[in-house]
Parts: structure tokens; C-alpha cells; sequence
């Protein structure tokens, strides 16, 4: 393109050789999408809490676990990404909890929808979480407790959860969905303990059109005998893809 200065008078050009000349504004560079964090915080056995995040980028998924109350000494264990269909990305852990805690962050190759966090400390303790975003299904399982939900239509949504537990105790649930646009709290009667497990399910009919989205939280209350409570949750920053 021909300058528009080409033809400008002797005058104008001289005064515009003295002016300063600004730096060029450097082009901005482009925005792509926030990487996505999946959250999973489940119950240790005989006590405390372990949560599980991962933050997945372009081609690498960064690692973060903590124990909270936890008993203090070495915890070993396994964490597992699955990268693809028979395909996961295996690292050994062995952590010291201090204090009543530990936390360690580590990066794996690759990006996934499943994964699994497996540690012990002697016989007897153990912290266990795990998701799977199996679109149009996510699942999220801690010690002894999961919870599943489909959202397979539009206006359907369909529910699960499980938990192992003493013969013929009597449990109650409660799970809490989180979906884009809303928040659904599901409760029912007490189940009695049956070969081991109570089971529960949902339905639930939506009233607002649109296609159906994976839920972005899900957060399972599971109370029993004597005040005993088991618990297991799900956040996402943005829902689940196939």
C-alpha cells in the first residue's frame, strides 16, 4: 500500500521526522480456552480426607494431591490417567504426611477423562478417589462409595450411588447435581444394607429444552447408624466432552 505521506509538502515532513516515534504496540497474544480442573475429594479410611485435582493443559495434565487429617507417616500408592481407550499413564506415589497432612504435585503426559488415586499407610488406612467422565455418564468413587449420573436427553436425568456397608444397617442419601444452569438436590428414604451394599437411584424429568450437558459438581452425603456419614465429591470447571 503507497503511503498517504508520498505527496506531503517539504514542511510537514521535516516536522513529522522530529516528532517522537512510539514503540510499536506488540501484537497481543492469542487467548485460548482456560485449562479445564476436575476436582474429586473423598473420605480416608478410618479418618480424614484426600482431594485429588488435576488441571489439564494442551498435551500434559498437572497433578496435585493432599491429605487432610490424615495419620501422620509414609503413604504409598498408585495414581492412574487414562489417555485412551486400554491406555493409562501409570506413577508410583510414596508420600509423608506431617502434621496431619501431605501434598504433592507432579505433571504426566497426555490428558484424560478417567483417573484413579490409590494410597495406604500400614494395613487398614487407605485414601481412594477416583472419576470417570464417560459422557453421557460420570461416575466418582471414593472408599467404599460412588455416585453416577446420566443426563441422556434433554429433559432426563437418571442417578445413582452405592456404598459398601454392616448387613442390615438402614443408610440414607443425599446427592447434590450441578449442572450448567442449574442445581438439583436428590434425597430418598432409608435403604437397608443388603449382601453387603445399599443402593440408591433417581429420576428426575427437566423442564427446559436444550441438549444435554455432563454435570460440572456432584456431591454424595451418604448418613448411617450412630452419626457415621460417608462422602465423595465431583467440580469441574466446564463440563465433561465426548
Amino acid at each position: 500500500m503507497r503511503s498517504r505521506f508520498r505527496h506531503a509538502p517539504t514542511a510537514l515532513l521535516a516536522v513529522a521526522l522530529a516528532l517522537p516515534v512510539a514503540a510499536p504496540v506488540a501484537d497481543a497474544a492469542p487467548v485460548g480456552p482456560a485449562p479445564r480442573t476436575v476436582t474429586v475429594r473423598a473420605d480416608c479410611v478410618p479418618g480424614g480426607v484426600v482431594v485429588l485435582s488435576q488441571v489439564a493443559g494442551a498435551d500434559s495434565t498437572h497433578v496435585t494431591i493432599e491429605g487432610r487429617h490424615v495419620s501422620d507417616g509414609r503413604w504409598r500408592g498408585e495414581y492412574l490417567l487414562e489417555v485412551g481407550e486400554d491406555d493409562t499413564h501409570d506413577v508410583r506415589l510414596d508420600v509423608r504426611a506431617e502434621a496431619g497432612a501431605f501434598r504433592h504435585e507432579f505433571d504426566v503426559p497426555g490428558t484424560g477423562q478417567a483417573a484413579i488415586l490409590d494410597l495406604a499407610r500400614g494395613r487398614g488406612r487407605g485414601c481412594f478417589a477416583s472419576y470417570d467422565e464417560d459422557t453421557p455418564a460420570t461416575i466418582v468413587g471414593g472408599r467404599n462409595v460412588d455416585a453416577l449420573v446420566r443426563h441422556p436427553g434433554p429433559r432426563r436425568l437418571v442417578a445413582r450411588a452405592g456404598l459398601d456397608c454392616g448387613e442390615g444397617t438402614r443408610w440414607r442419601a443425599e446427592l447434590r447435581v450441578e449442572l450448567a444452569d442449574r442445581e438439583l438436590t436428590l434425597r430418598g428414604t432409608p435403604v437397608r444394607c443388603r449382601d453387603g451394599r445399599a443402593e440408591f437411584g433417581w429420576r428426575r424429568d427437566l423442564d427446559a429444552p436444550g441438549d444435554p450437558e455432563a454435570p460440572v459438581g456432584l456431591t454424595l452425603l451418604v448418613r448411617g447408624p450412630g452419626g457415621q456419614t460417608r462422602s465423595v465429591a465431583y467440580d469441574a470447571t466446564s463440563p465433561a466432552t465426548d
